[in-house]
C-alpha cells in the first residue's frame, strides 16, 4: 500500500477538539482501505482551504462500495458511521463518495 501524505497546515491552525477526530478518521479510513478496498494507492491530505477552512481528504484507488447500501444496513459500516458522527460533533461537514472505477474518497471540512 503506497501512501502519499500531503499536509500544508500547521498544528497550531487546527482546533484542539479536532486533532483527535482527525487522527481517528485517518486511522479508521486507512484500516478500512487495508481490510476491504484492495487499493494500491492512498492519498491523505490535510490542507488549509480558502473556501472551507481545514480539509481532511483520504482517497484510494480501490474497488469502492455502495455508500447508500452501507448506510441502510444497520449491521455494516460502523466505522464509517462513527467517522461521520465524530466530524459532525466537531462542526465538520462529512462526505463520502465511492465507486468501482475510482475508489473511495472521504472528506471532512471544518
Amino acid at each position: 500500500l503506497n501512501i502519499d501524505l500531503q499536509i500544508n497546515v500547521d498544528e497550531n491552525d487546527i482546533e484542539d477538539k479536532n486533532k483527535h477526530v482527525i487522527y481517528r478518521i485517518v486511522q479508521e479510513s486507512v484500516n478500512n482501505i487495508f481490510k476491504h478496498s484492495g487499493a494500491d494507492n492512498v492519498i491523505i491530505q490535510l490542507l488549509r482551504s480558502e473556501n472551507h477552512g481545514i480539509l481532511l481528504r483520504i482517497s484510494d484507488d480501490g474497488c469502492g462500495f455502495d455508500v447508500d447500501k452501507m448506510y441502510q444496513d444497520e449491521s455494516s459500516g460502523v466505522g464509517l458511521k462513527s467517522m461521520r458522527e465524530r466530524a459532525i460533533e466537531t462542526d465538520g461537514h462529512f462526505s463520502i463518495s465511492s465507486n468501482s472505477l475510482s475508489g473511495t474518497v472521504v472528506q471532512v471540512y471544518w
